[in-house]
């Protein structure tokens, strides 16, 4: 799953529609079942640190992440399963 990001990962207008699924569900992964894997820790509403969470992910998926793209394709998403406010991130369960 992961590796199919590392060339394309954030050539957001060309990414087509399997592949923007596919970060979804890393994201979800990670906010929603094994935050522990990449080391972030949630408080008890689910939000972690935005910038930490970045760095972890960009490091796990080989590749750097912006929060520019991430707030791209969580507007873009039709399942809004993500919230970021105040330099934080949460998934919406």
């Amino acid at each position: 799953m992961r590796t199919q990001f590392r060339k394309l990962f954030f050539k957001f207008h060309s990414m087509d529609q399997k592949l923007l699924e596919e970060l979804s569900k890393t994201i979800s992964y990670y906010l929603r079942h094994k935050p522990e894997e990449l080391q972030i820790s949630l408080d008890p509403e689910g939000w972690t640190d935005l910038d930490g969470f970045l760095k972890l992910l960009s490091q796990s998926l080989k590749t750097h992440i912006f929060v520019e793209d991430l707030e791209r394709f969580l507007q873009s998403s039709t399942k809004k399963r993500f919230e970021m406010k105040c330099n934080k991130i949460r998934a919406i369960y």
